[in-house]
């Protein structure tokens, strides 16, 4: 049965990347919820995904503010931003996470924090930089990790890497499917982004290449697994 992953919680009923959303995502009965993790300038880990706070205007980065400023400035638009401790107790015991890691330099400190709240099979650490997927290797080679792949990837690197997982975009996922029925036949799992449509959807629920699906409708393809299990 392929698993069905919630982009950022369920975005589609509340804010991506909070509490309101992960538990929404939750009560739809999601098998993991992919979060985005980056680190403030203070050093507290948060669950956001673009590297700046205002999307609209690309200012001011994350990585320049205090969590004490995002909240306040996170406050004044009417949302919260979690941290990574506040998700993962929230979280615990609920529902499988893809934890992705969007910075390098702080595997380590994000596995230990993750491992106080999961045991090391309810969670995936994943990124697009393919150091960041070394890395976390290198911590423990058991941790199960993921190489993120957008539709202009260099395939050598899905090749090369000791990820478990090869996540790609739709679009690359299409176009090399020859690529990734030889990285199947190797052992690696494949989980395909970001996939809404009810075509789509359909069509890699039955695909035997896919493994998982990552969806922004965790309703909707929980629905069509539903109903394609039963017929």
């Amino acid at each position: 049965m392929v698993t069905i992953v919630a982009h950022r919680g369920a975005p589609k009923r509340a804010r991506e990347n909070t509490i309101k959303s992960f538990l929404a995502a939750v009560s739809l009965g999601a098998d993991m919820i992919e979060i985005d993790v980056r680190r403030t300038c203070d050093g507290v880990f948060v669950v956001f995904h673009d590297p700046w706070f205002s999307r609209k205007t690309h200012r001011p980065l994350l990585a320049d503010l205090t969590y004490r400023e995002i909240s306040k400035r996170a406050a004044n638009k009417k949302f919260h931003v979690p941290t990574l401790e506040e998700a993962l107790k929230e979280l615990a015991g609920k529902v499988m996470l893809d934890i992705e890691l969007k910075e390098p330099e702080y595997e380590a400190e994000v596995i230990k924090q993750v491992r106080r709240c999961f045991t090391d099979n309810k969670f995936v650490l994943t990124s697009f930089n393919p150091r960041i997927v070394a890395a976390v290797k290198a911590f423990d080679s058991k941790l199960t990790a993921g190489l993120i792949l957008a539709t202009n990837a260099d395939l050598s690197g899905g090749e090369k890497t000791e990820a478990e997982v090869l996540a790609p975009e739709k679009k690359l996922f299409d176009a090399q499917r020859i690529f990734f029925a030889g990285a199947k036949r190797r052992g690696k799992r494949i989980a395909v982004w970001t996939v809404d449509g009810k075509a789509q959807l359909s069509s890699l629920l039955v695909d035997p290449l896919v493994d998982a699906v990552i969806t922004n409708h965790p309703d909707r393809a929980l629905a069509l697994r539903k109903k394609l299990c039963n017929n």
